[in-house]
């Protein structure tokens, strides 16, 4: 493949009769999965594609990317996506910035704003769907992620209450006894 060095000290180069080794051009497309055996309980937020076929209980907010929910998984929680594809099932309110796909055997049970939706034969859908119209999208009521501001603001810590002054038992002792 090499040519030889010559005595002299030129440089090397590649013999172009035998072929050359490439590296692959294509890259492994990157995602998160929440396996069937995972029970995930608080927030999950992604930027990549994200597969779920176990069961997240909180809000779940996948940026930029689809999200499938897979035959056997549960989400208990709102759920704020650019692409959803439901084959499993969603007990909670649902934004979806792009499509919505609610498969046979689906089950969505909330509160759904879209701008495309899709409901095949055999899904179940309870709750209401509000399918805002795309020329409209620069208003400020239809804006998609209210549901995720909303959940946000209900997780703010509130402000702990004042705690009473601590008690020193001696002294009440020493007042009980005189």
């Amino acid at each position: 493949m090499w040519k030889r060095r010559k005595s002299d000290g030129e440089s090397v180069s590649p013999d172009k009769s035998e072929p050359q080794a490439t590296a692959p051009t294509t890259e492994k497309k990157m995602e998160v999965r929440i396996g069937p055996s995972t029970c995930l309980v608080g927030e999950l937020f992604s930027a990549e594609e994200t597969l779920i076929e176990g069961l997240v209980e909180g809000l779940v907010v996948v940026v930029g990317h689809r999200l499938t929910v897979g035959p056997k998984a549960r989400i208990v929680g709102p759920v704020v996506a650019d692409e959803l594809v439901l084959m499993g099932t969603i007990d909670g309110d649902v934004e979806v910035k792009g499509k919505l796909a609610v498969h046979k055997d689906g089950h969505l049970a909330g509160d759904v704003r879209c701008y495309r939706i899709r409901i095949d034969d055999g899904a179940h859908f309870e709750g209401s769907v509000d399918v805002l119209d795309p020329t409209r999208a620069d208003d400020p009521d239809l804006q998609l992620g209210s549901l995720a501001q909303a959940v946000a603001a209900a997780d703010e810590p509130e402000e702990e209450p004042a705690q009473p002054p601590s008690t020193d038992w001696a002294e009440i002792d020493d007042v009980n006894a005189a």
